[in-house]
């Protein structure tokens, strides 16, 4: 029973360690679709850095850009969160239907982060200096507020 045990805590710890490789790479062996994505929506801004997270199942990349911005793509280079410092997410990343229901009941605020999953996406608003998060389910149906 001891060996099964110690067997077992030596898996886990086997599976954490090779999930947690997070290593620096360079711009240029970031997914197409990101490097594309990024001279689209921030042609402006230099990548200072870039990370891939290489899991058991899948990679994560990180970018993080000279405003201090920062772009987590999944394994194919789909955004899958943009935290803005000082700017407004990119207004044509923001779907339509969550970009007009920010505008008519937070017209003061603007997006500075967003996130998507599969079922739900997240807007952080910046209203003055108050924060406000907004989560909407697979069918921008708005189901969370925090403020």
């Amino acid at each position: 029973m001891r060996r099964i045990m110690i067997a077992a805590i030596a898996l886990v710890a086997t599976i954490f360690s090779v999930s947690a490789d997070d290593r620096h790479i360079a711009a240029d062996q970031l997914p197409d679709a990101a490097k594309t994505f990024i001279a689209k929506y921030f042609a402006s801004q230099k990548i200072t850095y870039a990370t891939v997270d290489r899991g058991i199942i899948d990679s994560e990349y990180n970018v993080r850009l000279e405003d201090g911005s920062k772009i987590e793509f999944d394994g194919d280079g789909r955004w899958m969160e943009i935290e803005r410092r000082g700017a407004a997410v990119p207004a044509p990343i923001i779907p339509a239907p969550l970009a007009s229901y920010v505008r008519e009941n937070y017209p003061d605020a603007v997006v500075v982060k967003i996130e998507r999953d599969r079922n739900s996406t997240e807007l952080t608003l910046l209203n003055q200096t108050k924060h406000i998060e907004l989560k909407f389910d697979g069918q921008n149906r708005l189901i969370d507020i925090d403020d």
